[in-house]
């Protein structure tokens, strides 16, 4: 059997934390504008839907405006997360070439 090299990549200064640390904290504040959402359909539904109520109409007005911040949230964690993952990929390749090729800077 042939013995694996080990491949250490320093992610330290490479954004790739703090990229899938702001994935992680959309995602959790779409969760949070979702079951807002969700309460809010429930007080609309509890006030038998009329419009002239106005727990029913707060109910809806909440749960139609935490509906479009979880649409917006929901999207951008998860960018932020692939994006995450697409760092840390291209930083693994570029120690593995870099175990093989001295790069150097081109100068003018």
């Amino acid at each position: 059997m042939e013995d694996k090299e080990i491949v250490k990549v320093d992610f330290k200064n490479s954004g790739v934390k703090t990229l899938k640390g702001f994935g992680v904290l959309f995602i959790i504040i779409a969760i949070i504008a979702t079951l807002i959402a969700i309460i809010g359909l429930i007080i609309y539904k509890g006030n038998e839907g009329s419009y002239f109520n106005d727990k029913a109409a707060s109910g809806l007005s909440m749960a139609f405006n935490y509906f479009l911040i979880s649409v917006g949230t929901y999207p951008i964690g998860a960018i932020c997360i692939g994006l995450s993952s697409i760092a840390k990929t291209s930083l693994y390749k570029r120690t593995l070439l870099e175990e093989k090729y001295d790069f150097k800077q081109m100068t003018d």
